[in-house]
């Protein structure tokens, strides 16, 4: 999949369909259009550019419909896959991701020397789809020097930047840790996790669940469509103290560039648009508001994750000041998707409901 602002270029196998290479819009519809298409190609595993944002609400669309969803944003990436290739050496075609186990002990076997297919196919792990012998297959090259020295600068360079994000996470780990040393963190031991389910890749190594529920005291990842790395963007913006700083989360909602600016004459609207300036915590926000929009759908047990969210919360005004968040800041996508039914009179229902 080739991503844009504007158009998606989606490519499935020439036996697949008549129609093989097909251009997509970018609105929801057409995200779930894309979906439909691929499962009825019979596909079920995406590779897919993620350079910019433009990539991430057909990537939780498709992880949403059960698809295995590969980005392929790194040049080194890219750079040792077009080494492989000119070898005719099909690591790509025996494997849905080489920078997974499997891929990585083979590249790895084959930079320190090894050649037979046969030793090269044992490393693969005993859950991959493809059999032994088509792998076998895959693992039979030309060997050229000259590519595989440019291989071995490319998984260089590769190992070298996980070992520095590994080292940014870890720093900014002690950072966070020594920032929520600071606040009462009497309730962090109280915290229900999100149980939601983890990336494959550029997974946060740290906790920042734990973090921001020691500074907050409600747990922001059982929010619908809140990720990790989105939860880390948010601790960074807003800080322990943040709520102190507005009146109330109307003020909020404004400061975060989640209202439109409504122009209104005469007891008429005008125009309704939200201000063209940018918040980092709204754009939070509203890629939350993207991914429940393209949900449209309860979970099997007739509750939504704001549902499961709510006793973690704690009080009626916490859960109503991130709702609105949500709710008022994407103009009502919470309540097409049925997240906005709880009422006051249901929520003072609620056993762990404290007045």
């Amino acid at each position: 999949m080739d991503v844009s602002p504007k158009e998606l270029q989606v490519c499935v196998p020439s036996d697949r369909d008549e129609k093989c290479n097909r251009t997509f819009g970018v609105y929801t519809k057409d995200l779930h259009e894309i979906s439909s298409w691929l499962k009825k190609c019979g596909i079920d595993t995406v590779v897919m550019e993620s350079t910019g944002v433009y990539w991430q609400p057909l990537f939780r669309v498709l992880k949403e419909d059960g698809f295995e969803v590969i980005k392929s944003s790194s040049r080194e990436v890219l750079h040792l896959q077009k080494e492989m290739e000119q070898m005719n050496l099909k690591i790509d075609n025996a494997f849905s991701d080489i920078l997974g186990k499997s891929g990585q002990a083979i590249i790895k076997a084959i930079l320190e020397g090894e050649r037979a297919p046969e030793k090269l196919a044992a490393l693969a792990d005993r859950r991959c789809k493809k059999s032994k012998e088509e792998i076998m297959h895959s693992l039979e090259a030309t060997w050229d020097e000259d590519h595989l020295f440019v291989m071995k600068q490319c998984q260089d360079l590769y190992e070298y930047y996980k070992k520095q994000i590994a080292e940014v996470e870890a720093e900014i780990n002690r950072l966070v840790s020594e920032y929520t040393a600071q606040v009462d963190t009497e309730k962090a031991k109280k915290m229900e996790r999100s149980k939601k389910q983890k990336q494959l890749h550029n997974e946060i190594s740290f906790d920042i669940e734990q973090h921001a529920f020691s500074l907050w005291g409600v747990n922001v990842m059982r929010m619908p469509a809140m990720s990790k790395n989105s939860l880390l963007r948010l601790v960074a913006e807003l800080g322990a103290d943040f709520t102190d700083k507005f009146p109330d989360a109307r003020h909020f909602q404004s400061w975060a560039n989640l209202v439109p600016d409504n122009k209104i004459s005469g007891g008429q609207l005008l125009s309704s648009r939200a201000p063209k300036r940018k918040n980092p915590v709204g754009q939070v926000f509203r890629q939350c508001g993207l991914l429940m929009e393209s949900r449209r759908h309860l979970e099997p047990s007739g509750h939504t994750e704001l549902d499961r969210a709510i006793p973690d919360v704690g009080a009626y005004g916490q859960w109503r000041h991130w709702r609105k968040q949500l709710c008022q800041g994407y103009q009502g996508v919470l309540s097409q998707c049925q997240c906005a039914r709880i009422t006051r009179h249901q929520w003072q229902q609620h056993p762990q409901y404290v007045r």
